[in-house]
């Protein structure tokens, strides 16, 4: 609870006299749009709806912001959208259709030292990463790993699911090849993500709306495992076939497959990988993504 941000906000804006205002959502911040001065224009940068989140909390509360929320959309110039994949499938965009412009996710190659190069030891390792929340799919990949017991899956993070996790690699016995990291801080996950065969992103919800995690592996050449969510950019953002493999999610069996093929053709993976960060320069590099920001705000301005 911050009572006074609202007036710091309006100060801050009369002290710096901004041309435009750019505003990432869900934000509760959008409450406080009543402090922005009509005259400067707003675009909103649209990285998830709030409607339809799977936590009771949220649905409890989203009817209040969807009124701060409908404001800020009625008043936005632009509203900028992460991947057609989710523009297509917003309930709450759809009438503002004409205002959306889809500009993918980028990450700063510069936040990322590592070598990739170094050949993993002992089994062949399958790594995930993320918030341990339910719409991240972990189950999924704990119950693959019932089908190869010559892989090691490790999973990094934290979040309201840990113990069930835990508990489901006890229930499916599979301690022997599944590891919950915890939380690891960014060099010692980018070294685990650089020294495994496969990246593994087992989502099952649109909550999961672009997958910034799967960029960081694409930037470290690793090949991808991702599940085709309707309306989330997972399966868009690793090609099918070409960076990696894409499968339905809530598919244990899928998952499987998927991994059983990729580290039994060592070949295919160091090609994925080669396709997956060359993909990664193209599309995703910070320096892509702020171009066409930057042309967005020149054409706001005009």
């Amino acid at each position: 609870m911050a009572p006074a941000w609202g007036s710091r906000l309006r100060r801050a804006v009369r002290d710096t006299e901004p041309d435009l205002i750019h505003l990432h959502l869900p934000n509760p911040a959008v409450a406080f749009l009543q402090f922005l001065p009509r005259s400067i224009p707003l675009i909103l940068h649209w990285h998830s709806d709030v409607q339809g989140g799977q936590s009771l909390g949220i649905r409890i509360g989203y009817p209040v912001y969807r009124l701060f929320e409908s404001q800020a959309l009625r008043r936005a110039y632009r509203v900028v959208v992460t991947s057609e994949q989710y523009l297509h499938a917003s309930p709450t965009l759809r009438p503002f259709f004409r205002k959306c412009t889809v500009v993918p996710l980028g990450l700063d190659p510069d936040r990322i030292s590592v070598d990739a190069g170094k050949e993993p030891e002992g089994k062949p390792r399958v790594f995930a990463a993320g918030r341990l929340a339910q719409y991240k799919g972990f189950e999924y990949l704990i119950d693959a790993a019932q089908e190869l017991p010559q892989v090691r899956v490790e999973i990094a993070g934290k979040g309201p699911c840990l113990d069930a996790l835990h508990q489901r690699v006890q229930v499916r016995a599979v301690q022997d090849r599944v590891s919950l990291l915890g939380y690891l801080p960014d060099v010692q996950l980018h070294r685990h993500m650089a020294e495994a065969d496969v990246f593994c992103l087992p989502s099952i919800h649109r909550s999961e709306a672009f997958g910034i995690v799967l960029m960081e592996a694409m930037l470290l050449r690793r090949p991808l495992i991702s599940t085709a969510v309707p309306g989330s950019a997972t399966g868009w953002v690793n090609q099918n076939g070409v960076t990696g493999l894409v499968v339905p999610p809530r598919d244990s069996r899928a998952l499987a497959c998927a991994m059983e093929d990729l580290l039994s053709r060592p070949e295919q993976r160091a090609a994925m990988g080669e396709a997956a960060h060359e993909r990664f320069q193209k599309m995703f590099s910070i320096a892509a993504v702020a171009r066409s920001i930057e042309a967005i705000y020149c054409s706001t301005l005009d």
